[in-house]
């Protein structure tokens, strides 16, 4: 767990991402983690860590703002020696552009898309009743999210975030606006994928010539299955079920 310092409210970290790592996560797991000794050239300005969130979560965040990701690597030892385990941060490779999937790439595809979902999340925090901090967010045309409403009448579909264990108005914002996210229109992609040596976080793209819908996903999950001493892989994207 990242924890803010004593004393302090975040943890704020900055300069080279693998020098990051290495000082955050250190040696807490008895050496098992090992880190590069170059630089990653992936420079973070300025960063600050939710209050007590996971590693993992951690740093897939503070990666996401430079379009980086965690890379882990098993490195194996010599005869008799243990393997360690290396944690880098590399470039997300964006495939979407080089390789899309499709009916005509004989995979299976499906793309869900959700109409009508929630654009205005009132979003309550800390305080009782009239004192309440309390901010609205709209989601917009382009799918972006901000405090200025795009739909009314008819077309406005409001829903309520209840948060009073925020610390202060920008951790309320963050959360609501993730939850808006979920709940807002939405494009799930589900597809097989074969044949391709992805990592994840690497984004890949999909579309369904039936419905006309396109979009593009990061791996966010990697399976390695082997039985009778074949090795099959399986990959999951971000939205899929």
């Amino acid at each position: 767990i990242i924890q803010p310092p004593s004393g302090q409210d975040y943890r704020t970290v900055s300069g080279d991402a693998n020098e990051i790592l290495e000082s955050v996560l250190g040696n807490a797991f008895g050496g098992l983690f090992t880190f590069p000794e170059e630089s990653s050239e992936i420079d973070i300005p300025s960063y600050q860590f939710d209050r007590y969130t996971g590693a993992l979560t951690g740093f897939t965040k503070m990666l996401a703002t430079k379009n980086a990701r965690l890379n882990i690597e098993v490195i194996q030892g010599g005869a008799n020696e243990a393997f360690e385990i290396m944690l880098s941060a590399v470039p997300i490779q964006d495939l979407s552009e080089e390789i899309e999937y499709s009916q005509d790439s004989r995979v299976n595809i499906s793309i869900k898309e959700s109409r009508r979902g929630i654009n205005h999340l009132i979003c309550l925090g800390k305080g009782e009743l009239k004192d309440r901090q309390v901010v609205h967010l709209y989601a917009q045309l382009d799918g972006s999210i901000s405090q200025k409403q795009y739909y009314k009448g008819l077309q406005e579909r409001t829903a309520v975030y209840d948060n009073n264990n925020a610390e202060d108005l920008n951790e309320l914002i963050e959360g609501g606006t993730e939850k808006l996210q979920e709940d807002m229109n939405y494009k799930k992609m589900n597809l097989e994928i074969q044949d391709m040596d992805l990592q994840i976080g690497d984004i890949v793209g999909g579309r369904d010539y039936n419905s006309g819908l396109s979009l593009k996903k990061p791996v966010v999950q990697k399976i390695v299955k082997i039985e009778s001493g074949t090795e099959e892989i399986e990959y999951k994207v971000e939205g899929e079920e």
